[in-house]
C-alpha cells in the first residue's frame, strides 16, 4: 500500500455577516452563530439582487444551498415571492430540505416538499383540495424533476390540473442543483421545460445552478441568458474540506509472501520447465513485486500454496462497523455491494444493524430509513454502488472506501464529495482497493501515476440547447396542449417526422403522440410507473420495488438472480400486446431451481463444469460469492441516419460461472495465469423491450478495410474525445458489423446528447 495527504482547504469569507445580510437567521443553528458569509455566497446573493441568472460551482460541504435560499427567504419576507428548488433525488437531500425548512421556520416562511411519494400521503391526509392549498400557501417549494416533468405534463394538458399550478404561474426563482448528475437527456429535458415555462408564462424570472464539478459552466450560462434575457453569471467557490489521507491498497505484504515462496523454492525449481520471468521473480524481490498477480497464480496453477496477495474487503471494513464516523462503501455494481454486504454480515452477525446496502432496488422507505438511522449514528457502514455519490449529505461520513475506481473521474469526485462535511471532523480517509486489470495497472504505478489520473480534466456535463430531445418534448407539448400556441419551429417539425408523430404530409399521427408523450418522462422513455415486482418466500408473496424498463431487459429475465431479494426470476406476468405487466421472484434455493426444467438442466450443466475443474459444486454459496452471476445478452438497434428510435431488447439469458483455481496457459513463449469461465445459456424465452430516441450513424466501408482495423479506429477515436475535449469515454458508442460480404460501422448516442452534430469531424 502506499498513503499521500491532501491539506485541509477552506473557502474564502466574505466581510458580511451572515446576520447583517439575514438578521436573526444565525440563531437557527449554533454553526451560524458569529460567522461570515462565505465569498461566494456572498457573490451569488449579490447578484441574485441585481437580477441576474447564477451558475454557481463549489465543492461540497461550501453552502450552496444558503447561496439561493438566503435571498429566497429575504425576498419571501417583504415580497409576493416564489421558489422552486429540483433536487436530482429528493429523498437523498433531506439534510438541505431541514436546513431549509428551519431558516423559513424562523422566518415565517412557508416551505413545502412534494414529490410522488409525498403527495400522496398528503392527499390522503389534506385531500386533494387541502393539498393544493398547501402547495399554492408556499413560497418555497422543493421537489424533483421527474415530479416536475410529470406536472408540466398536467400543466401542458390543463394548467389548473397541475398541482404546481400556482408556483409555475408565479415562478420568481427556480434552483436547480447538482446539474453534475444528469445525463445528456435529462438536461435536454430540464432546458426544454425551462424554455416551454419561459416560452409561455415569461418565468422563471431568474435561474440558479448549482454544481461542484461542473468543467464548462459557460454553455449553461448561455443558454439562460438566452432563455429570460439577464445576465448570467459564473461563481466559483472553494470547498470545505478537512485534512484527507489517502491509502491505496495493493494487497497484503508481498515481501512476506515471497519469503514463504522462499522456502519452497526448491520444490518449485523441481518441478521444471518455469516461465523464464517466474524464474527471475523467484530470485529478485523487485521483479516478483512487480509480477506478483501473475507469478502467485502461476504458482498455484502448479499446486503451489501460496497466500493470496489479494486483500479481503469485509476484513478491512469490519474494523469501521463500531466507528465513531460513517464509512460509505462505493462499488460498481448493485451485485458487488450485495455480495459485499452479505460477506461483511457473516463477519459481524452481532452487529448487522449497523451495516446497510442502498441501491435503487431497495425500496423507497428502506432507502429513507437508512439514511436517517445513519445521520443518528445507528449505522455505521453503507454499501453502494451509486446512489449515494450524489446529493446526499450525512455529516457524519468519515471515510469513503472505493472497491474499484469508477469509469468516470467525475464520478469519483461525486464520490469523494460525501465526507467530511463538518467542522468538527478532524481528518477523512479514502481508501482505494483496486478491481480489475485498469486498475492494477494504474494504482501499482505509485503515487504519482495515481495523482496524474486524478488531474485529469472532469468529463464534460453536456449542456446542449441544440439537443434534438429538447424540441421532442417542446414540440409535442404544443400538439398535446389545449391552450399553447401549436405553431411548430422548423426544427420541432424535423424531429417529429423522425420520431414519425408527423406523417408525411404534415399531418398528426394522434396516436402515435399520445404513446410518445405517456412515455416522455425524466430518467426513462417509459410509462411513469414501473413493473410491479414481488418475491415468493414460504408461499407468501412479498412486494419489491418496481423496476423499469431498461432493468427488465438487462437483469430481470427469467434465470435471473436478484441478490437484494436473494431470488431467482421464475416468471414473468404479461398485460395487453405481451407487455411484461409483473416479474415474479423466488427464494434462490435447489427446490425453486427445479421448478422449471430449463433452470434444473442449467443446475446439472454447473454441477458438470465444476466437478471437470476438481472444485466443489455448492451453486447457492457460488451465486451470493458472485462465482455464478446471472447475464442478459441485449441486441441494440439504434438509429442509422441521425436522430431515431433506439431498441434494446433481451437476447439471450445466461449463467457464468467462475472457476476458483487458476489454470496456465502458454502462448509462444510466456505462461499466462486464466481463471476459467463457462456460460451456460438457459433456453428460456426472453420478453420486453426498451425504447427511445438518439442519434446514429451507419457508414458502409470502403472495400477490403480490415474490421479490426476499424475498431481500433473508432476506439481511438472515444479516445480523443476523452483526452482533447474531456467528453465521457462512454458518451459514444459504435459496432461494426459484416453483412453480405459489406463492412458497415456505426457510432450512437446511448442518450441522445445532440454529441454526433456537435462534433467538428474534420
Amino acid at each position: 500500500f502506499y498513503i499521500f495527504t491532501q491539506p485541509p482547504q477552506l473557502p474564502q469569507y466574505s466581510d458580511i455577516m451572515i446576520d447583517d445580510y439575514l438578521p436573526g437567521i444565525s440563531s437557527t443553528f449554533d454553526w451560524l452563530k458569529g460567522k461570515k458569509l462565505y465569498k461566494h455566497q456572498y457573490e451569488a446573493l449579490r447578484s441574485l439582487e441585481e437580477g441576474k441568472n447564477v451558475v454557481l460551482i463549489a465543492g461540497t460541504g461550501s453552502g450552496k444551498t444558503e447561496a439561493w435560499v438566503f435571498y429566497a427567504l429575504k425576498k419571501a419576507v417583504s415580497n409576493k415571492f416564489v421558489a422552486l428548488a429540483t433536487y436530482p433525488t429528493l429523498a437523498l437531500s433531506n439534510d438541505q430540505v431541514n436546513r431549509i425548512e428551519k431558516y423559513a421556520g424562523k422566518l415565517g416562511v412557508s416551505v413545502i416538499k412534494i414529490d410522488k411519494g409525498t403527495r400522496d400521503e398528503l392527499k390522503a391526509i389534506k385531500g386533494g383540495a387541502g393539498l393544493r392549498q398547501a402547495i399554492a400557501s408556499s413560497k418555497i417549494v422543493l421537489t424533483n424533476p421527474a415530479f416536475l416533468l410529470s406536472d408540466i405534463k398536467r400543466f401542458v394538458d390543463k394548467q389548473s390540473r397541475a398541482y404546481l399550478y400556482t408556483v409555475l404561474r408565479d415562478l420568481d426563482l427556480l434552483v436547480i442543483d447538482e446539474l453534475d448528475f444528469y445525463t445528456p437527456r435529462s438536461i435536454a429535458l430540464l432546458l426544454g421545460m425551462m424554455k416551454l415555462l419561459y416560452t409561455h408564462l415569461k418565468v422563471p424570472r431568474q435561474v440558479v445552478v448549482m454544481t461542484a464539478t461542473l468543467s464548462n459552466p459557460e454553455e449553461m450560462c448561455s443558454f439562460l441568458e438566452s432563455l429570460n434575457g439577464r445576465k448570467c453569471v459564473i461563481i466559483r467557490g472553494n470547498p470545505f474540506n478537512v485534512e484527507n489521507r489517502t491509502l491505496v491498497v495493493l494487497g497484503k505484504n508481498l515481501r512476506s509472501i515471497w519469503e514463504k515462496i522462499q522456502d519452497v523454492k526448491k520444490t518449485i525449481l523441481a518441478t521444471g520447465n518455469l516461465d523464464k520471468d517466474v524464474l527471475k521473480a523467484l530470485d529478485d524481490y523487485s521483479v516478483f513485486e512487480r509480477n506478483a498477480y501473475r507469478v502467485i497464480n502461476y504458482l498455484r496453477s502448479l499446486g503451489v500454496d501460496v497466500p493470496s496477495p489479494a486483500l479481503s474487503i469485509p476484513e478491512l471494513l469490519e474494523p469501521y462497523v463500531n466507528d465513531h464516523g460513517v464509512t460509505i462503501v462505493f462499488t460498481r455494481s448493485i451485485n458487488r455491494a450485495e455480495e459485499l454486504y452479505r460477506e461483511l454480515l457473516e463477519r459481524t452477525p452481532g452487529l448487522m444493524n449497523k451495516v446497510a446496502v442502498h441501491h435503487h432496488l431497495v425500496d423507497r422507505k428502506k432507502r429513507e430509513e437508512i439514511e436517517m438511522k445513519a445521520r443518528e449514528g445507528h449505522i455505521r457502514v453503507i454499501i453502494s454502488p451509486r446512489t449515494l455519490s450524489q446529493g446526499i449529505d450525512i455529516g457524519t461520513v468519515i471515510r469513503i472506501v472505493h472497491v474499484g475506481l469508477p469509469e468516470e473521474l467525475r464520478e469519483f469526485r461525486q464520490r469523494e464529495g460525501r465526507k467530511g462535511r463538518r467542522e468538527n471532523i478532524v481528518f477523512t480517509e479514502s481508501i482505494v482497493i483496486p478491481q480489475g486489470v485498469f486498475d492494477i495497472n494504474l494504482l501499482s504505478k505509485g503515487e504519482s501515476a495515481f495523482k496524474k489520473w486524478l488531474e485529469l480534466p472532469i468529463e464534460k456535463t453536456i449542456v446542449n440547447s441544440d439537443n434534438k430531445y429538447l424540441y421532442l418534448f417542446t414540440g409535442i407539448a404544443k400538439l398535446k396542449s389545449t391552450w399553447m400556441d401549436k405553431n411548430l419551429n422548423e426544427k420541432e417539425i424535423f424531429v417529429l417526422r423522425k420520431t414519425r408523430v408527423l406523417e408525411p404530409d404534415g399531418k398528426v399521427d394522434y396516436k402515435r403522440l399520445d404513446k410518445v408523450w405517456f412515455n416522455l418522462n425524466f430518467y426513462e422513455y417509459s410509462p411513469p410507473y414501473g413493473i410491479p415486482r414481488s418475491l415468493i418466500r414460504e408461499d407468501k408473496e412479498i412486494p419489491l420495488e418496481p423496476i423499469g424498463r431498461c432493468d427488465l431487459v438487462e437483469k430481470f429475465q427469467v434465470g435471473c438472480f436478484d441478490l437484494g431479494s436473494g431470488g431467482v426470476v421464475l416468471k414473468l406476468d404479461y398485460g395487453r400486446g405481451r407487455n411484461v405487466s409483473r416479474v415474479v421472484e423466488y427464494e434462490l434455493s435447489y427446490r425453486t431451481l427445479n421448478m422449471l426444467d430449463a433452470l434444473k438442466d442449467a443446475v446439472e450443466q454447473y454441477r458438470d463444469i465444476k466437478l471437470r475443474w476438481g472444485e466443489s459444486p455448492e451453486l447457492i454459496r457460488d451465486v451470493f460469492r458472485a462465482k455464478v452471476i446471472s447475464v442478459v445478452d441485449t441486441v441494440v438497434y439504434p438509429p442509422k441516419m441521425g436522430f431515431g428510435e433506439l431498441i434494446k431488447i433481451p437476447n439471450r439469458v445466461n449463467w457464468v460461472v467462475k472457476s476458483d483455481k487458476p489454470r496456465l496457459v502458454k502462448l509462444a513463449d510466456n505462461h499466462h495465469v486464466v481463471f476459467d469461465q463457462r456460460r451456460i445459456s438457459l433456453p428460456v424465452s426472453t420478453h420486453g423491450e426498451y425504447r427511445d430516441f438518439t442519434s446514429g450513424i451507419m457508414i458502409e466501408a470502403m472495400e477490403n478495410e480490415d474490421p479490426i482495423l476499424i475498431r481500433l479506429g473508432l476506439a481511438y477515436i472515444l479516445i480523443v474525445l476523452r483526452r482533447v475535449y474531456s467528453y465521457s469515454i462512454s458518451a459514444l458508442e459504435y459496432s461494426v458489423d459484416a453483412v453480405g460480404g459489406k463492412v458497415f460501422f456505426e457510432l450512437h448516442e446511448p442518450e441522445s446528447s445532440g454529441l454526433l452534430e456537435k462534433i467538428d469531424w474534420l
